[in-house]
């Protein structure tokens, strides 16, 4: 046991005790040293502390701590090297003590070896290397090797002990693996109750024969734990990567730089040597110092000094939206707090004050019918931790009071208009435009709603046909409805409508009027023109006037009353103008007042035939008549639309009914076909002649043929027969006239 003994003295003195403390590494630590002695002096007491005794020696944070240890006698340092030990020499291993955990690679120091060494090795024995050291999680690996000339090894046995203590945390490693030639064993610091300092490393190696190996690996050097720190927007986080020695806890001192200490805390870690610091703790932005120690039981020892900045918040993002305020802290709420606005407008105090609470990206979207007023607004921000708040930065924004910019107005037509509205406030959620001419007061007045059709812009049609063509000037009135659903006036605008028609050479005793339609340059070409003409409530005399014949730039139709049953009245006058893109366009041009002509013939007076059918009518018998007589677009040419074949009843009929301004159907079939599809597309039929309808005749009815025959009705006798007008093939038209009898029926045109 002597011998055992002596092994043991010579493992525990064969190296110098060492400084293990650690110095402040930063420049900071020692321009605030002075005001480090006085945090410690002012923290630690003897009644809060235990019997911490914190003098000029304390100021560890920047001299080292030293762990003194007895320095070997000459006659220690003689003894026999532990790897010529005979088997009987070696301490016995404590039986259930034996522990294989992993490792890394660290740094190096000059006392005690930090970097991958391998011990000398003689002939026939195996190779003992340390891996390099990893201090932050104080760990490293003892590889023993087979060489060329060693045995073949069975197991290998570790004894790892701290210099400190007299080998109270001596640690036996042992693993028979033996992975091509190597056993690896892991030395790990929390199998050593975390103690930092001087470590020894005695390997004994068995081989397959019995025989053993003893070899002293040297001595490790594991540095006291430095933490890390890491920086969020709400806190930071101190990290000593490994938990404090078993007799020891880690302590940290927090406070801001500018503020002398008035927010200075000591914190503990947890047992992983983990702690997070919110910054809602202390006060302010800017520099906190961070002063790290390792407290065990009467000494407390300073172990870093570190400099943080907590960054002051961006500034808020605010601007208008629409009808909403937008507001952007640039970042989501950091976790355990939350990110809030507080809005209000000036005028009338905090009257509408909103508290608004931000979405997971840090985006507030404050809607203005929570509010009441235009002009300035206020935009708090804030960030709540535990129900307190931390103010972040301030801001003002206008809320202007709604307006536009302008009203563009586009002919596109002599009576449609394109308006677009532009610079429209955000703040306005729609338009309506009411227009109205002046000619007769605002008896036209109507409200056009504008579509959105930008940020800014609104569109709307104007159609004079809705304003009944009248000409001069017309009143644009803009206004918005706002957030808060009010009507609010943006602005005016004025339109001339210049008329192209005009009614002229108004004739008293010959009961005519001319209606003149101009071409302009600024205006599509017009190819043709119909005006309808009448005087009566229910337009029992009306007539339509057509012409496609430009004579130097202008379109003339003239009326004649002769055409209108010659009643004395007021006529109405509708022009519709059709250009050179097929669109139909129309206006309501003044009324004249006309009175019968006295030389005429009175409209309901018999017109006698000599025959059954005659080519021509007398001029007395012509001037009768409720319209003018068939023209040669009529008879020859034919009007558009007419599908009937050329020449025959039907195409006929179509083309009177067109001339003297009726609705007709252009798919009514064969003659005989015309009664029933006229019924079943909503016209109406009956038994007696009317002037300006069409007579349908039974085949052999009235010389009808076997497909039966139409006619038009151009005057109706006072005994009830009624003269019409037909074709029966391209060759042939005549007048006839017809006794009511059966098989006749007419479509009310």
């Amino acid at each position: 046991m002597k011998k055992i003994n002596k092994s043991f003295l010579l493992c525990a003195t064969l190296l110098a005790s060492v400084s293990i403390a650690q110095a402040v590494s930063a420049d900071e630590a020692a321009s605030n040293q002075a005001e480090t002695s006085q945090l410690v002096a002012g923290q630690i007491s003897s009644t809060e502390q235990g019997d911490h005794q914190v003098t000029a020696a304390d100021q560890n944070i920047s001299e080292n701590e030293r762990l003194n240890q007895p320095t070997p006698s000459a006659e220690e340092s003689s003894e026999e090297n532990p790897s010529q030990a005979s088997p009987s020499e070696i301490p016995q291993q404590p039986a259930g003590d034996s522990t294989n955990d992993s490792g890394t690679d660290s740094k190096a120091s000059a006392e005690g070896t930090e970097q991958a060494v391998a011990t000398s090795v003689e002939e026939g024995q195996a190779s003992v290397t340390l891996s390099a050291i990893d201090q932050e999680k104080g760990r490293f690996d003892v590889v023993v090797s087979e060489t060329n000339s060693s045995k073949t090894i069975e197991h290998v046995d570790v004894a790892i002990w701290s210099q400190e203590n007299d080998q109270d945390d001596l640690r036996w490693y042992s693993s028979s693996q033996v992975r091509e030639g190597k056993v690896v064993l892991n030395f790990d610091i929390a199998n050593h109750h975390n103690q930092a300092g001087l470590y020894h490393i005695h390997a004994y190696t068995t081989f397959m024969d019995g025989s053993r190996q003893g070899t002293n690996a040297g001595s490790v050097m594991i540095h006291q734990a430095k933490p890390t720190i890491a920086v969020t927007a709400d806190a930071f986080l101190v990290d000593f990567k490994r938990p404090a020695p078993d007799k020891g806890r880690y302590k940290v001192a927090v406070w801001s730089k500018d503020k002398e200490q008035d927010d200075l805390i000591w914190y503990d870690t947890d047992k992983a040597g983990k702690l997070t610091v919110p910054f809602s703790h202390h006060s302010g932005y800017g520099s906190y110092l961070i002063h790290s120690y390792l407290n065990m039981g009467n000494r407390m020892i300073g172990l870093d000094a570190s400099l943080i900045e907590r960054p002051k918040p961006k500034e808020i993002a605010v601007k208008i939206e629409g009808d909403n305020i937008l507001v952007d802290f640039g970042h989501g709420a950091p976790k355990g707090v939350s990110l809030a606005a507080a809005i209000w407008s000036e005028n009338k105090g905090q009257d509408d004050l909103v508290w608004y609470t931000a979405d997971k990206t840090g985006q507030i979207k404050a809607p203005l019918k929570n509010h009441r007023d235009y002009g300035n607004y206020n935009v708090h921000a804030y960030l709540f931790d535990s129900g307190k708040p931390y103010a972040i930065s301030g801001r003002q924004i206008e809320v202007t009071k709604p307006k536009m910019s302008s009203v563009n107005i586009t002919k596109k037509s002599d009576s449609q208009y394109s308006l677009e509205i532009t610079g429209v406030s955000e703040t306005i959620q729609s338009l309506l435009v009411p227009i109205w001419s002046e000619e007769k007061g605002q008896d036209d007045l109507i409200w056009y709603p504008a579509a959105k059709k930008g940020d800014d812009l609104y569109k709307l049609e104007l159609s004079l046909a809705r304003h009944n063509y009248a000409t001069g000037t017309y009143n644009i009135h803009v206004y918005g409805k706002d957030y808060r659903n009010q009507i609010v006036g943006l602005g005016t605008r004025t339109l001339t409508v210049t008329s192209i028609k005009e009614v002229t050479n108004l004739n008293q005793d010959k009961g005519t009027f001319d209606v003149i339609i101009s071409q302009r340059d600024d205006q599509r070409k017009v190819v043709s023109i119909a005006v309808a003409v009448w005087s009566q409530d229910k337009q029992e005399n009306i007539y339509w006037y057509k012409t496609d014949k430009v004579n130097n730039g202008s379109l003339t139709i003239t009326a004649d009353i002769r055409n209108h049953k010659n009643v004395s009245g007021d006529y109405y006058v509708h022009a519709y103008l059709t250009d050179d893109k097929g669109e139909t366009h129309g206006y309501v041009l003044p009324s004249q007042t006309l009175k019968a002509v006295a030389q005429a013939l009175p409209s309901k007076a018999d017109i006698r035939l000599s025959g059954f059918y005659n080519v021509r009518l007398t001029d007395q018998q012509a001037a009768a008549l409720t319209y003018a007589l068939p023209t040669d677009k009529t008879l020859k040419e034919g009007y558009a639309g007419n599908r009937y074949g050329k020449g025959y009843s039907p195409w006929y009929v179509y083309n009177r009914a067109v001339q003297t301004g009726h609705s007709i159907s252009a798919s009514l079939g064969n003659a005989s076909e015309w009664v029933d599809r006229a019924k079943a597309q909503g016209y109406s039929v009956g038994t007696n002649p009317r002037v300006g309808s069409a007579a349908c005749f039974s085949p052999g009815v009235a010389g009808a043929s076997a497909n039966g025959q139409v006619a038009f009705v151009e005057h109706v006798n006072s005994d009830g027969s009624f003269l019409i007008s037909e074709m029966v093939n391209q060759n042939v038209f005549n007048w006839r006239l017809v006794t009511p009898q059966s098989g006749v029926r007419f479509i009310y045109l």
